[in-house]
């Protein structure tokens, strides 16, 4: 089975390529990516490929099985939501099996506050997954407490949501052939409840099933 993960050059790219190394073999793992040169982690097949680029993508993507859809970065600017659009529409030419989405837990509030434009263009790729026809999850997180030093503290003694959570996360999910169209939201949750959340999953594949997965899942 071949695991793209897709913008694998940013931080969470490698976090997740770098879990996926210690799950599955190695020959099983693709990395998409603009610049080779940015990935960091030797010996994963590279696929050169931009999310503006329709085809580039297609290309990248033949013969992939489960591709793992990193958010564009809102940092970069331009259109995220086409660039979205970009990427699912080359997995559906390429006839990949399974779409992971890296999508941002929200309960309707954001929609008053700064983070409304950003959390709509999630919702609205969440949308265009779902009508892509193709297998999916959505895999939803919190913002990254780890990117702030202060916060890692804050983080550390409330058993707050960090990178290396979702990575952890979004590795695994992508190895459950059976696991298909939840929508994932990543919260702190105790390590018994993951592992009885991810045995589950396979048998009761509902919408919302999985509510987190924890660092110690696996």
């Amino acid at each position: 089975m071949k695991i793209a993960v897709s913008a694998a050059s940013g931080r969470l790219g490698h976090a997740i390529i770098s879990e996926l190394i210690t799950i599955t073999e190695i020959e099983n793992i693709v990395a998409i990516v603009r610049d080779p040169a940015k990935l960091k982690i030797g010996q994963i097949e590279t696929r050169v490929a931009d999310y503006q680029s329709l085809e580039e993508m297609d290309a990248a993507l033949q013969g992939i099985d489960t591709l793992i859809i990193i958010s564009a970065p809102v940092a970069e600017g331009g259109d995220r939501l086409q660039l979205h659009r970009n990427v699912i529409n080359a997995a559906v030419s390429a006839g990949v099996g399974k779409l992971i989405y890296t999508s941002l837990i929200s309960n309707g509030g954001e929609a008053s506050t700064l983070f409304s434009d950003f959390a709509s263009i999630n919702r609205r790729t969440e949308e265009y997954v779902k009508g892509s026809g193709l297998k999916w999850i959505i895999a939803r997180n919190g913002l990254y407490l780890d990117l702030d030093v202060v916060q890692i503290r804050a983080a550390a003694d409330a058993d707050g949501l960090s990178q290396n959570t979702v990575m952890k996360g979004a590795a695994v999910i992508s190895l459950f052939p059976s696991l298909l169209t939840p929508t994932l939201d990543w919260l702190p949750m105790t390590a018994a409840m993951a592992k009885y959340s991810i045995l589950l999953a396979p048998v009761t594949p509902k919408p919302n099933l999985l509510r987190a997965l924890t660092k110690s899942m696996v």
